[in-house]
């Protein structure tokens, strides 16, 4: 996914060390030091304080009303008992009898599977979940009613993305397309309506942070790995808060470091800080040019942050944008891969 493009992150790095040293050389020493302290304090402070901040931000005032939202529409429209014996027929689904077009899933998956960078590319046609277990269970939470027939369904070409592969096992993923395809052919009212109880919880939620699937998919997803005693607690903490906390995060260190770069500025050139040194130009210069090294690297680390943003808030699968073509870099994955520059999803 945009892999041939990775040697755009060197060059940029290379370009901004040289665009910023050679500035910072040009102005000389003072002028320097009040671009580099401005810059390096209001990097360092608004990289720690946005965590903390925007988590606390959420649970404040974010996550009750999810909570509350999603309870009322839980306790009106999907009972919650119904729903955990949905997610345990789920969980007790043996995938490995399935078949796709008369062949075992797993034998399908090993002949069959085109990966394409970091996405892999099915075609589920001619599904057979009958000796899977599933037709034993109880669906009726997704409006899948016992006579709902699990030998014969065709849900099409799917991608699968290498984040949602590190999230979850591969057989959870498939079988979370596969009933979401059932709720929304078979039984569209439901999908529906578990679609817009889910969206209306927050406006703007459409996925989660690691994955691309439909949101009753992630859904599917996120249930059969935790436990459904809280159906709020759980969308809240696993779907809303992922697609949230980072452009909440993204807002609180804009706006520190934007803040403190143009006040640290200001107070500097009210002093005329610049004309307390009166240094021979040479003197100036090379010790500018050293400054100019320092306050690149703030800017590369910027940078970082920047691109670490991104990928966190489109959950790694944006063409170009991604964990695959950064590792190919020579020099920006170095960066990239310091911890405290990255973004996570808390």
């Amino acid at each position: 996914m945009g892999t041939q493009f990775f040697w755009f992150y060197d060059v940029l790095l290379v370009a901004v060390f040289l665009a910023f040293t050679y500035t910072c050389t040009r102005k000389g020493f003072a002028s320097g030091v009040v671009n580099f302290v401005g810059t390096l304090l209001g990097f360092t402070l608004a990289l720690f304080i946005s965590a903390p901040a925007a988590s606390q931000i959420y649970d404040s005032f974010v996550s009750p009303n999810v909570v509350a939202q999603i309870t009322y529409t839980a306790e009106r429209n999907l009972p919650e008992n119904a729903a955990r014996t949905a997610f345990d027929t789920l969980r007790s689904t043996d995938m490995s009898s399935a078949f796709v077009n008369d062949v075992l899933l797993h034998d399908f998956l090993r002949d069959n599977r085109a990966v394409e960078g970091e996405t892999m590319k099915l075609n589920l046609m001619g599904v057979n979940l009958e000796s899977t277990g599933i037709a034993d269970g109880d669906l009726a939470f997704f409006g899948l009613d016992t006579q709902f027939d699990f030998r014969f369904i065709d849900v099409g070409y799917i991608d699968i993305s290498a984040a949602e592969r590190a999230s979850y096992e591969l057989d959870d993923i498939i079988l979370a397309r596969i009933i979401s395809y059932c709720i929304s052919d078979k039984a569209a009212a439901k999908h529906d309506l578990l679609t817009k109880n889910l969206i209306d919880t927050l406006p703007g939620v459409t996925r989660v942070s690691r994955g691309t699937v439909d949101l009753v998919g992630n859904f599917l997803l996120v249930g059969m790995q935790h436990d459904t005693e809280n159906i709020a607690s759980l969308v809240d903490t696993h779907m809303v808060r992922p697609v949230t906390i980072v452009p909440f995060r993204m807002l609180v260190f804009g706006i520190i470091f934007a803040t403190i770069s143009i006040v640290v500025s200001a107070v500097a050139k009210a002093q005329d800080f610049a004309e307390r040194f009166t240094l021979v130009e040479r003197v100036n210069k090379t010790l500018g040019f050293f400054m100019g090294v320092a306050f690149s690297v703030v800017v590369a680390a910027v940078f970082v942050v920047s691109v670490s943003i991104i990928v966190a808030m489109t959950g790694d699968t944006v063409i170009f944008l991604n964990t695959m073509t950064i590792a190919k870099t020579y020099i920006f994955k170095h960066l990239y891969g310091l911890e405290f520059l990255n973004f996570e999803i808390m």
